[in-house]
């Protein structure tokens, strides 16, 4: 059994499906999540319950419903992108942040600067 990356929660696993690059090896999901998520047909899919997708997933994830086990994606490193991208290319910076309230805006709009806690 090979040791793959799990995704959770209803945003990151629809925008998992929706990747072409991504190729998805497993998913469970509740009765309820099952009903709205598009799986692929070749992509075998266990109903579950909350308490057995808690297990699959950290401690205190919010799982939503749904759990997938996905092949690792290449690692992208940012000389390549920068190499890749045109001399007038806009390359966005990514923050990462545990949810909204860890974010605060300067409320400049012609300025916006993003702060992290």
């Amino acid at each position: 059994m090979a040791n793959r990356p799990r995704l959770w929660g209803k945003h990151a696993v629809a925008a998992a499906l929706d990747n072409p690059l991504r190729k998805v090896r497993k998913a469970w999901a509740t009765r309820e999540a099952a009903s709205f998520m598009q799986f692929p047909k070749d992509v075998p899919v266990t109903l579950a319950d909350a308490a057995d997708l808690g297990r699959l997933v950290p401690h205190d994830a919010p799982h939503q419903g749904v759990v997938i086990e996905v092949e690792a994606l290449e690692d992208a490193w940012l000389d390549g992108l920068l190499n890749a991208a045109g001399e007038r290319s806009l390359l966005p910076p990514f923050v990462r942040h545990r949810d909204d309230r860890d974010l605060a805006d300067s409320g400049n709009r012609r300025d916006r600067i993003l702060h992290v806690q």
